[in-house]
C-alpha cells in the first residue's frame, strides 16, 4: 500500500473524478441517464466476477467476501434503485446511500485497499477492487453534479436506512 503504482491510481482517481464532476455538472439528461445505466451495468458485473475468479481460484466462493457483509457491496445493490425506481422516495434514499456511503467507502477502499498488501499490484483481485471504488466515487460524482441527486435535510438520516 502507498508505492508509486497506488499513488499514481490515487491521483488518477482524484483526475478523474473532477473531470467527470466536470462532465456531468455540463451533460445533458439523455448524457447522464446513459452513462449511469453504464455505471449500474459495471456495478452489478464486479462481485459476479470476483465470485467466477474465486470459484477456480479456490474451488468455491468465500461468502465472507462477499454481499451485503461489507459496506461497499451497498453500492451496486442499491444503485439500480437510485437510477430505476419509480417511487420517489426509493430513488432518494438509494441515491442518498450511494452519494454519501458509496462517496466514503469509495475513497477509503482507494486510499486503504486491502488488497495491496496481499497480492501484486498488476493482478486480477487488487486491479478489479481498485476499479471498483474508483466507480463508486465517479458514480457519486455523476449522480450529485448532474442535478439527479439534491440533497435533502432528511438524508442524513435517510441514507443510513440500508446500512
Amino acid at each position: 500500500m502507498f508505492r508509486l503504482p497506488h499513488l499514481l491510481v490515487l491521483l488518477a482517481a482524484g483526475l478523474a473524478a473532477f473531470s467527470t464532476w466536470r462532465w456531468a455538472s455540463r451533460a445533458s439528461d439523455r448524457q447522464v441517464e446513459r452513462a449511469l445505466r453504464v455505471c449500474t451495468l459495471l456495478a452489478l458485473c464486479f462481485d459476479p466476477a470476483y465470485w467466477l475468479w474465486e470459484f477456480f481460484t479456490f474451488g468455491g466462493v468465500r461468502w465472507e467476501t462477499s454481499l451485503p457483509l461489507y459496506l461497499c457491496s451497498l453500492f451496486w445493490l442499491l444503485l439500480p434503485l437510485a437510477v430505476f425506481a419509480r417511487t420517489e422516495w426509493v430513488r432518494q434514499m438509494a441515491s442518498a446511500t450511494v452519494c454519501t456511503m458509496g462517496m466514503l467507502g469509495g475513497v477509503v477502499g482507494l486510499v486503504f485497499n486491502v488488497y495491496l498488501n496481499q497480492y501484486p499490484f498488476f493482478s486480477f483481485v487488487p486491479v478489479r477492487s481498485l476499479l471498483y471504488h474508483i466507480l463508486m466515487v465517479l458514480t457519486a460524482c455523476i449522480l450529485w453534479a448532474s442535478g439527479r441527486y439534491q440533497p435533502r435535510q432528511a438524508d442524513r438520516c435517510l441514507c443510513f436506512a440500508p446500512v
